[in-house]
Parts: structure tokens; C-alpha cells; sequence
């Protein structure tokens, strides 16, 4: 698998009904304030594809879940901690939003 930037923390990861391959995960090297959606087409060499559920600020984003349900919609949990609570976050999304990258 391609090196991607992670620090040490929980990922999660599922072949697609298509064939890709994509993975949650923390892509910073230090803390967990970022959390990426990463799409692979070649079985993980590489990873060109990045969307980010969550991006700066002061939260912290733990220990993802990733799963394609039959309509083809991919559903990613994940905890939350930000100041002043902790929750869970569910994330519904498809192959589509994933390939359009950030900031499209």
C-alpha cells in the first residue's frame, strides 16, 4: 500500500461494488483534526483521490467505520470530540462525491 500520512490512529477502509477501494482515515501526521475519504483503483498502490469529511479547526475526529450499503451509498461513522462534548457523526455520501476531490 502507498504511504499516506496517518499518525498512529484507527482507519477503516472497503472494497466499492465498482471495484475502487477507499479509505477513512486521519491524514495528518500529528493529531486527528483532519479526517479524509481516499479512493484507490489500483487496490491501494496508490491513493491520487482525497475528499475531506472534516478539516482543521479545533476538533478531533477518531476511529472510522466505512461500509457501501446496497444502493450504493456509502455510510462512514466516526467519533467527534469538539469543546465542550463528544458525540458520533454519520456521513452519507456516494463514489461520485468522493471523485469530485475537495473544493469542487
Amino acid at each position: 500500500m502507498a504511504d499516506l500520512p496517518n499518525p498512529g490512529s484507527g482507519l477503516d477502509g472497503v472494497r466499492l461494488a465498482g471495484g475502487a477501494w477507499i479509505l477513512v482515515h486521519n491524514d495528518t501526521t500529528e493529531g486527528r483534526s483532519s479526517l479524509a475519504v481516499s479512493l484507490s483503483d489500483d487496490e491501494g498502490r496508490t491513493w491520487p483521490v482525497i475528499r475531506h469529511l472534516e478539516r482543521g479547526g479545533e476538533g478531533s475526529f477518531h476511529y472510522p467505520a466505512v461500509i457501501q450499503g446496497a444502493d450504493g451509498t456509502i455510510h462512514a461513522v466516526y467519533s467527534y470530540f469538539v469543546p465542550g462534548g463528544k458525540s458520533m457523526k454519520h456521513a452519507a455520501f456516494d463514489e461520485a462525491w468522493i471523485r469530485a476531490g475537495d473544493g469542487r
